[in-house]
């Protein structure tokens, strides 16, 4: 369990880079116009990558308050 605690910053700024990548790739190289929902999906999400990626970075330990 303690395993899972201490990289839980790690899986959740990989999770929001995978979302990042995914939705790029559909919307631009698949060409598929995005839905409503994909348009909230990235607006919550990407800002996520730079949060959490700047959190790790700097080693802060409240950076789950701001991703929340």
């Amino acid at each position: 369990m303690a395993f899972i605690k201490k990289h839980a910053i790690y899986l959740a700024w990989f999770t929001a880079l995978a979302a990042l990548g995914g939705s790029l790739f559909f919307s631009n190289v698949l060409m598929y116009p995005p839905c409503v929902l994909c348009w909230w999906q990235r607006i919550f999400m990407y800002p996520l990558v730079l949060i959490l990626g700047i959190g790790i970075v700097k080693k802060d330990a409240l950076v789950h308050r701001y991703a929340l």
